[in-house]
């Protein structure tokens, strides 16, 4: 494990994801060793790390990711691979859908929707998701935006309901009048 013991918001950190954190070889990324981030990126990779509902990071040009336990499983087979990775290539079937609202969240302008479909490949195959989610940029220690934070519910299995419910409400209204 490298060593944590300049990085106090780092030492207390309880959970896999926590203990992956800090015995990655972030020196081989272009966030370079933990020790010499900014400190507004240990913060809110502590605060995030902490959190127990999905929360993921994208820093700097190359969008080097960083999540917490609870978004593991929304990566799916690709969890192993994405802590360190860019967020264009773990997201190459999204990124055309994302890349872009990532740039007006640097620009600015936070994003954010409301049962938003998106078609990922987490398990080997395309599968329609949905979620309710906010990018919100993370600024670094000038106050220039550095990264996005992505907060967010996974809401498929609601809008699914929501959808059998409605057909078969629908189902009922067409054959309320019928007697054979």
């Amino acid at each position: 494990m490298h060593d944590t013991s300049a990085i106090p918001a780092m030492a207390h950190l309880r959970g896999d994801m926590a203990d992956r954190v800090r015995a990655f070889d972030w020196a081989a990324t272009p966030l370079g060793p933990m020790s010499a981030w900014p400190a507004a990126l240990r913060t809110v990779v502590a605060t995030m790390l902490e959190c127990q509902l999905p929360m993921y990071l994208a820093w700097g040009e190359d969008h080097v990711q960083i999540f917490n336990d609870a978004y593991r499983p929304i990566l799916g087979a690709k969890a192993d691979g994405a802590l360190g990775a860019s967020a264009p290539h773990t997201w190459a079937e999204i990124w055309p859908t994302i890349g872009p609202m990532w740039r007006r969240v640097l620009d600015g302008e936070p994003v954010g929707f409301d049962d938003f479909k998106l078609t990922i490949d987490r398990f080997g195959y395309p599968e329609d998701v949905y979620f309710n989610f906010s990018y919100s940029a993370v600024r670094d220690d000038q106050g220039r935006a550095a990264g996005v934070l992505v907060t967010f519910a996974e809401t498929t299995e609601k809008v699914l309901l929501s959808r059998r419910l409605a057909f078969l409400d629908g189902l009922a209204q067409a054959t309320r009048g019928l007697t054979d």
